[in-house]
């Protein structure tokens, strides 16, 4: 799962440590490890990876919707430039097995437990609907993306062993005198295989919600029937209100993107 986009720091209530309480300073390169949930969010266009640290205390998530929240063990750290804590996936990213507990209204509605999961865009991200596949089809549907991978790698690579016998054929064939017009030359070309744009995910495991708007509470429940530590939030699903145009604007003079 791709978690890139990061969460914006929340003062922490342990006051134990000093450094959590002050992040400003804690050192970008100390590392604790930490329940956190990964969350794949659709955003009403696409799939976006964010993670939240136990600093932060409420998740938003769209109503009615596949978002797939994965409960993971990692390292995470403060990062001063950005004011944020950013995770450490590469160097730990432990599933966290047990079944993730939804109230509404303190009533317990709905147990979940992770499953494999991937996300798809057959027409390209951007360009098409995401689809989300669960349990076995996630591994059949990504067998199948990596079957079209490989096929398209192997026809880009004819197309560049046949470029090259062309130009070599071209050269001799100009040098004889039989090339006699520029259509001569497109019409013997090559044509490259159009890009490749059915992008997909690896396989994760992660718990698939599609929930009505509400206001809810979460928690993960262990095998061994407790409540993991830190796993305690609210869920917020917000009903979308209207599509509109973004923009994303960076300062010249920033050289991180925000």
């Amino acid at each position: 799962m791709s978690m890139d986009i990061d969460v914006r720091i929340v003062a922490a209530d342990n006051h134990d440590d000093d450094k959590r309480d002050l992040p400003g300073l804690v050192d970008k390169t100390e590392k604790r490890a930490e329940f956190v949930y990964g969350v794949n969010a659709y955003n009403g266009t696409l799939y976006q990876g964010v993670f939240h640290p136990p600093s932060v205390d409420t998740i938003y998530l769209l109503a009615d919707e596949i978002n797939i929240i994965s409960p993971r063990k990692t390292l995470i750290y403060y990062w001063a430039v950005t004011n944020e804590y950013k995770a450490d996936f590469d160097s730990m990213n432990e599933d966290i097995p047990g079944t993730l507990e939804i109230r509404l209204k303190g009533e317990l509605v709905l147990t979940v437990e992770p499953t494999d999961y991937v996300i798809q865009y057959p027409e390209g991200i951007t360009r098409g609907a995401a689809e989300v596949y669960l349990g076995g089809a996630a591994q059949r549907k990504y067998g199948e993306w990596e079957e079209a991978l490989k096929a398209y790698r192997l026809d880009v690579s004819e197309y560049y062993e046949n470029s090259r016998n062309w130009r070599t054929d071209l050269t001799d064939r100009v040098q004889s005198g039989e090339i006699t017009s520029e259509d001569d030359v497109l019409v013997s070309q090559p044509m490259r295989p159009a890009d490749f744009l059915y992008s997909s995910t690896k396989v994760f495991r992660g718990v698939p919600l599609n929930l009505p708007p509400g206001r809810y509470d979460i928690q993960m429940r262990s095998d061994a029937g407790k409540i993991v530590a830190d796993s305690v939030k609210e869920l917020v699903v917000f009903q979308s209100d209207r599509v509109g145009v973004g923009y994303i604007v960076i300062p010249e003079d920033k050289w991180t993107t925000p």
